[in-house]
Order: structure tokens, then C-alpha cells, then sequence
């Protein structure tokens, strides 16, 4: 059988059958149809597996493999260990896209032949029909420090308030060759995108960027990025160990930025968690937690060189050790 272009790998855990319906529906639309749909059941509750199972039954092209529940990192892993095609796109079960993202991904994949991998823009959007508008599929090389910067400050480069350039996994297609090099972390539960994009980036031999939006990221208030429980202060931090280990000294400055970014939301899970602790007690172990030598990637002076004011200014907070009583006034205020 001759190998699909691309293999599109699907995780899926518990997604309701309607949102997953949508996902699934935007693969079999696509106006490329030379690829193969992976979808990774990552341990769901037996109708939604049964679910899964009637969605993707009726096209040849999707295969369905169920797992028990280890995670979303090892659900592309095992992926990616499937995949033939020459190259991977990774969608989230939750998310949708536009009907011609795997086209459009394969022409600027196609454009030149010294790159490994076609970023794209992304839209972030809590509604279920976003109007994808299409371009003219123009199509830029980018820099190994211009991807690694992107990957650690985050949504800085920017189409509109709500679109901004995805470094991946989703909304970019990569070398099947530099992806089965390079496995997911799945023993951490935060920044595992970062990470492996840091890595995804010195593999490849370069990077295309695709100046068009082309998938819609649907916002989950219950993300593990936007929980503040007490209990992932130490998955955070030893999150931030492994990304400091692939960071190259020249962007030591943008990582402090992203330490930066951390050390306020450990701040938070410390001050804002459930519990009965009281509000001295919460001071003592922020205080405690502030002195793990992680954060002193922010401390260094002349770090912050050319970040903006308003990051100066969140720096000078922390540093003054009033962060955690700024976190609980205003949460009492509230």
C-alpha cells in the first residue's frame, strides 16, 4: 500500500462526541485528501470510545487505536510511532480547523526543500464557527533564533488580537524523520509543547512560516495551563529545569522572561489554591517556594535588555518579595 503524504495524529480523551464530531469532520473535508488520520483514544469512557469508533468507521483513511489513559504527550508519541507518512500534523480533539489547512501546509512544506517543518497562525476563540478566510499562501523562511525566541516568549508575533503564530505541535506539519526523533516528554505535565518545540527546532534544517490562520484553538478555562492548584507548583518548576537544559545562551534572556511568567502563576497556586490554610501560612511557603534557585534566571541583572516596560515592572514586583501579598489583597478585594 503506498504511504500517505501526511499523517494528521489525533489524541483523544473524554472529548464530547459533538466537539469531537466537528474535528473529524473538518479532516474528512479536507480539499487535500492524501493523508491518514491517527486517532489516539487515550483511555476514554466506553461510549465516548464507542463513539470514536462510529465516527471514523465509514473513511479508510482513519484508524482508531484505543489506549488506557497515559496522557496527551504519550498518545502522540505512540502517534507518531504509527505514522507513515513523509510528514505529521497534530490536531487537538477539542479544536477545528479550516478546510484547506492541509493543503495549504503541504504547498509551503513543498515550496522549499531545505525545510523540516511549516509553521502557520492559530486562532484562539471560544466560538464553534469561526469564518477562516484564505490567502495567497505567501510563504517566509524563518531563523533558528526567531523560532527559538518565538517558542519561549509565546503569542508575541501576532495577525489581530486573537491569531498568532503556533511554533506546534498543532497548526504546523514537520518531517516525519525530525518527529520520530523526537518524542513528547510524557513525565511532565506543563510546557511539554515548549520543550519539544525547542528541540523540533535544532533538528530541523529550517523552518517555513505560512502567513495565513488556519486553525482554531478553542479555550479551555480547565487547561493544565490555566490551573492554580498548589499541587503543580513542583511540575512547573521541574518543567522550567528541562527547557532551561535546551536553551541556548544567547536566548537566556527570553527564557528568564518565560521563568518570569512562572514564578507569578506558582505565586498564585500558593495564594489562590483550595484549602484551609490561612493567609500567614500561604505567605511562609511562597516564601519558601521563592527560594528554589530556578527563579534566579530573572534575578540576573541585565537580563531584561530589551523586554518591554510592563515586563520590567512585573520583575521589580517579584523581586521585592511583595508578589504573594499582592495576590492575596486582591484576592480578598474580590
Amino acid at each position: 500500500m503506498t504511504p500517505p503524504a501526511i499523517s494528521v495524529i489525533v489524541p483523544v480523551y473524554n472529548t464530547p462526541l459533538p466537539t469531537l464530531e466537528t474535528c473529524i469532520g473538518c479532516l474528512r473535508d479536507q480539499t487535500f485528501g492524501d493523508f491518514e488520520a491517527i486517532v489516539i483514544d487515550d483511555g476514554s469512557e466506553r461510549n465516548i470510545a464507542d463513539g470514536i469508533d462510529a465516527l471514523c468507521a465509514e473513511d479508510g483513511r482513519f484508524c482508531v487505536v484505543h489506549t488506557s489513559n497515559r496522557g496527551v504527550s504519550a498518545a502522540r508519541n505512540l502517534g507518531v510511532k504509527r505514522a507513515r507518512g513523509a510528514v505529521v500534523c497534530f490536531a487537538d480533539a477539542d479544536d477545528y480547523f479550516a478546510l484547506w489547512m492541509l493543503e495549504d501546509l503541504w504547498h509551503a512544506y513543498r515550496s522549499d526543500e531545505d525545510i523540516d517543518c511549516v509553521c502557520s497562525y492559530m486562532i484562539t476563540t471560544e466560538r464553534d464557527d469561526f469564518p477562516f478566510q484564505r490567502t495567497d499562501r505567501s510563504v517566509q523562511t524563518a531563523s533558528k533564533a526567531f523560532m527559538e525566541k518565538a517558542a519561549l516568549v509565546g503569542n508575541i508575533y501576532s495577525k489581530g488580537e486573537s491569531s498568532f503564530l503556533s511554533l506546534g505541535p498543532s497548526a504546523i506539519l514537520i518531517s516525519a524523520e525530525v518527529a520520530k526523533k523526537n518524542p513528547f516528554k510524557d513525565d511532565i505535565r506543563y510546557m511539554e509543547d515548549t520543550i519539544w518545540n525547542l528541540q523540533r527546532i535544532k533538528l530541523s534544517r529550517g523552518t517555513a512560516v505560512l502567513d495565513e490562520a488556519v486553525y482554531a484553538y478553542k479555550m479551555n478555562p480547565y487547561s493544565a495551563t490555566h490551573t492554580f492548584d498548589r499541587d503543580v507548583v513542583d511540575s512547573r518548576i521541574r518543567a522550567l529545569g528541562y527547557l532551561s537544559d535546551q536553551v541556548s545562551d544567547d536566548m537566556r534572556e527570553w527564557f528568564a522572561l518565560r521563568v518570569l511568567a512562572n514564578f507569578f502563576a506558582c505565586c498564585k497556586c500558593v495564594m489562590c489554591s483550595p484549602g484551609n490554610d490561612g493567609p500567614i501560612k500561604r505567605l511562609q511557603d511562597a516564601g519558601r517556594m521563592s527560594m528554589h534557585p530556578i527563579w534566579d534566571a530573572f534575578r540576573d541583572r541585565g537580563i531584561t535588555k530589551n523586554w518591554r516596560r510592563r515586563e520590567k515592572i512585573k520583575r521589580r514586583l517579584a523581586l521585592s518579595g511583595l508578589l504573594p501579598l499582592a495576590i492575596l489583597i486582591k484576592g480578598v478585594k474580590r
